[in-house]
């Protein structure tokens, strides 16, 4: 049983592996191939491309300073602005942003 779950977890990497080298652009393929395993290749993807924590920080900041402006004026482009920082919030990882009706709480 055990070595069919490692089988097919096994295949899977190959096929990601397989996927990451017929996919990746030419010009990023060498710095990947150094990486010897599909996890390893995987690692070096996400470190290089994956979001980090300073676009999550970026996003809370952004709130702090939208929510404490005073929307006077224009009501269409503060509904616009707002509901471009309720996107980036929900793109964050889980449990980083909560949203309500009207408030968007960072943790």
């Amino acid at each position: 049983m055990k070595t069919n779950c490692f089988e097919k977890q096994q295949n899977a990497l190959d096929e990601v592996n397989a996927y990451i080298i017929t996919y990746l652009d030419t010009s990023l393929r060498m710095s990947v191939l150094v990486q010897h395993t599909p996890s390893s290749r995987l690692a070096y993807l996400k470190q290089r491309f994956g979001r980090s924590y300073v676009h999550e920080e970026q996003v809370r900041m952004k709130w702090k300073v939208f929510s404490a402006q005073k929307h006077n004026g224009d009501v269409e482009k503060w509904l616009f602005d707002w509901n471009d920082l309720r996107e980036q919030a929900i793109n964050l990882p889980a449990g980083v942003c909560h949203l309500k009706a009207s408030k968007i709480k960072c943790r």
